[in-house]
């Protein structure tokens, strides 16, 4: 990474920080925060995955590219199985070194379900028509609609076949500013 790349990290993630009101660091604020991001490569990124929510038989957690590429080693660090994961970001995004080169195959040969979710709607482009915003929000609540849709059916899906409903969702980086509370 260039010292420009690098000084431009630190500064974003400085101006994140004082954005947020936190207390002392956990140990995943200092794998998160001092971690070296290289954004061709996500082999080089810490793990990142962090439980956010957890009920007997459910739970949640959140995580980076990094961590849907290494679900065994997430289990490690969580304690957690996961079981249904949730991609929030472009398919496109997900094709880089350290990833899957096929997540489809990969999530199916780690025996979980997979959920892709595109929030940009390639159609929808700003204009200076009036329609355009109930446009976007149209299509990000059918997006949002479907996304539940799918968890809910995910959510059968892992109580027929006797598992848990551990969901991970990531979206490509997921430099969480809000974990240090």
């Amino acid at each position: 990474m260039s010292d420009a790349e690098e000084t431009f990290i630190r500064t974003w993630q400085l101006e994140i920080a004082n954005k947020y009101e936190h207390g002392p660091w956990s140990h995943m604020d200092y794998v998160v925060w001092h971690g070296s991001y290289n954004f061709g490569d996500v082999s080089e990124w810490p793990l990142d995955a962090v439980v956010v929510s957890s009920e007997p038989g459910e739970k949640c957690l959140l995580g980076s590219l990094r961590s849907a590429a290494d679900l065994l080693h997430v289990q490690f660090l969580t304690n957690v199985p996961v079981t249904v994961v949730v991609s929030i970001c472009w398919t496109t995004e997900m094709q880089v070194k350290g990833a899957p080169e096929d997540s489809n195959k990969h999530f199916l040969d780690c025996g979980v379900h997979h959920l892709q979710v595109e929030l940009d709607d390639h159609q929808v482009r700003y204009s200076q028509h009036p329609d355009w915003f109930l446009e976007c929000t149209q299509n990000c609540a059918q997006t949002w609609k479907g996304m539940a849709d799918a968890l809910s059916s995910a959510r059968t899906a892992c109580r027929n076949e006797g598992k848990d409903f551990n969901v991970l969702f990531h979206c490509f980086a997921a430099l969480q500013p809000f974990v240090h509370g």
